[in-house]
């Protein structure tokens, strides 16, 4: 049952319905309602997985607590590292075993017969431990104290809006929002049911029929070369956006109806003008934790190297994103390419938190081309496929005469209106690009915002389609 399914939206009208209008406004009642709620929504997705994060996570409520009571020492430094492993090898065992075992079996066997692979990976692991992990060191750190009411923890790893595909939430950020009753709040159920709308456009319209242009361009066994492959690496980062930050959206409009603020995962990221830039409107939950617990604390290590320093602290940075992703060699050289990528501006002395302050329009539109262009080459290497075809395919851009593209693409109608809604929905976030999503537009009068209401809803009524039943993140 996800966010997008029939299923869906009888649970989240219960759910909300007894949440504002059935139950007395009393913090407890309402967070073992979200805590209920939330267990039979990961339940009816994957009991196994639910259990497996339940029990997870009440022994991490116990162990950080008992951590915590501890006096400074050896004993409390060695429980710190003990939790944090056993978290670590949770996520190892399920997400990573399983390549590993493939890969000494090819080595051993002379190919992968799969037949130790079949873990199956807890729906949301990688955002469930990196919160725990957060956790577990802040409080380490004595920069938070630790949960004590087993009932507010649970809300806050469990609460299905972030289940899924996060975003990664600290528990100082979230905390604070569940230690007092909600109250309902018209105008922030309104937005939330905006960001929802346009959340879910972007799922079921701009991300599937990106899909369903990639798999023309570029059809499965077959290695591609020129323009084509231009191409095929715009779809795929169109769609792996369109499908990511469209969850994002979703699940930042769903938690809204609950009087609660998720991190803002996407801040428009093709209109960024540097790779800097870039990963501050990217996944921002992701790389603000990564700047956070890897960054800052290896280049503090590495402060006397300097700008070898600060090189080694972002390039370990952007494998350790690529490994969060898989740990197959397609997500390892992705992050290793983006870390690559700032040596430029490292060298040059920039800031690798600053923007680009160009104020030169024709400057700024050229700088947010090539940016968009080099991750959308990059995202190749998020396909199932070989590291050398992928390289070899962008290498073919310029070694390859090829132009031709496949015109059934651009064939009919129909696709040629499917190309007008994907221009058209980044034009709108262009507009829009200092807003918290593209339908903030409580300031246009009433008529107007119905009727822009009543176009995205027709949208999604005669061109949403469902090619796959889950986002694509899920499996990270």
């Amino acid at each position: 049952m996800y966010f997008h399914s029939i299923l869906f939206a009888p649970f989240l009208f219960f759910l909300f319905f007894v949440y504002h209008f059935v139950l007395p406004k009393t913090q407890k009642g309402q967070n073992l309602l979200l805590l209920l709620g939330s267990l039979a929504f990961l339940g009816l997705n994957d009991l196994k997985s639910c259990g497996i994060i339940l029990i997870t996570g009440l022994i991490n409520f116990a162990a950080v607590k008992k951590m915590s009571q501890l006096a400074e020492g050896n004993l409390k430094k060695y429980v710190f590292y003990l939790g944090c492993a056993a978290n670590i090898g949770v996520l190892g065992y399920y997400k990573y075993l399983g390549t590993l075992l493939s890969g000494i079996q090819s080595i051993f066997q002379g190919q992968s017969t799969n037949t130790l692979t079949d873990i199956i990976i807890p729906i949301g692991l990688s955002f469930y431990t990196f919160q725990l992990l957060a956790y577990w060191i802040d409080v380490y750190n004595e920069e938070i104290e630790p949960e004590t009411n087993p009932l507010d923890f649970g809300v806050f790893i469990l609460y299905f809006p972030k289940m899924l595909s996060g975003p990664i939430e600290l528990y100082q950020k979230f905390s604070p929002q569940i230690k007092l009753p909600r109250q309902f709040d018209t105008a922030l159920t309104t937005d939330g049911l905006r960001q929802f709308m346009w959340g879910f456009f972007k799922k079921t319209v701009i991300s599937t029929h990106c899909l369903s242009f990639y798999a023309i361009a570029f059809p499965e066994g077959q290695t591609h070369a020129g323009l084509v492959v231009l191409l095929g690496g715009m779809l795929n980062i169109i769609y792996i956006y369109a499908d990511f930050s469209g969850y994002s959206d979703m699940a930042c409009g769903l938690s809204k109806l609950f009087g609660i603020r998720l991190t803002n995962n996407f801040a428009s990221p093709f209109f960024s003008t540097n790779i800097s830039e870039f990963w501050k409107r990217w996944h921002v939950s992701l790389s603000s934790w990564i700047m956070l617990y890897v960054f800052t604390p290896l280049s503090f290590i590495l402060r006397r190297h300097n700008k070898v320093g600060v090189i080694v602290s972002i390039v370990t940075s952007f494998v350790l994103v690529g490994i969060w992703h898989g740990a197959t060699s397609n997500y390892i050289v992705f992050g290793l390419l983006h870390g690559l990528f700032f040596i430029p501006l490292v060298l040059r002395g920039g800031s690798i938190n600053a923007s680009n302050s160009s104020t030169s329009a024709f400057s700024s539109s050229t700088k947010m081309f090539g940016t968009f262009m080099l991750i959308a080459l990059t995202s190749l290497f998020f396909r199932d496929v070989p590291v050398r075809q992928t390289l070899q395919e962008i290498t073919s851009i310029i070694t390859s005469g090829q132009l031709n593209v496949p015109t059934a693409l651009f064939h009919g109608a129909t696709n040629m209106l499917y190309w007008l809604l994907i221009i058209a929905c980044f034009v709108v976030e262009y507009i829009q690009r200092r807003h918290e999503h593209a339908l903030c537009i409580a300031i246009l009068p009433t008529w107007k915002r119905w009727l822009t209401y009543a176009i995205v809803l027709c949208i999604i009524f005669f061109f949403s389609s469902y090619p796959s039943d889950h986002f694509i993140y899920v499996q990270f």
